[in-house]
């Protein structure tokens, strides 16, 4: 009878280490690739900026799975405007203003699609 308890506290120890030193699946964030366009390039260029918790990111960088990204239009020039946000790998948001908030689920593709106004005031 000891050694029953002996050899069952053994296995239990074992175990209970193995477990507290291998990583669990479910405890290893997932991150996904996140691009964005246009990107700042030319001083008369309209463009995107996306942060993650407050600090701006670069397109193509990694983000965790579960965050939220923030992109913002930045319209250069007055006779243009943001006509709409293509997005693939989440849901699109209606209409176009010019920040959005997307949380990540997988890959994502997000890009602002800029037109000249139909009047200028």
């Amino acid at each position: 009878m000891k050694t029953t308890i002996k050899i069952f506290a053994l296995l239990l120890l074992g175990a209970l280490l193995l477990n507290s030193c291998s990583k669990r699946e479910d405890d290893i964030l997932a991150k996904h690739k996140v691009e964005f366009s246009p990107v700042k390039g030319g001083m008369l260029t309209d463009y995107v900026t996306a942060t993650v918790d407050g600090k701006e990111i670069n397109s193509g960088d990694e983000v965790e799975e579960g965050k939220d990204v923030v992109f913002t239009a930045t319209v250069l020039l007055m006779a243009r405007e943001l006509d709409k946000w293509e997005v693939t790998g989440a849901e699109a948001p209606a209409g176009a203003p010019k920040t959005i908030t997307i949380k990540v689920k997988g890959p994502l593709k997000v890009r602002a699609v800029f037109k000249k106004k139909s009047s200028i005031l």
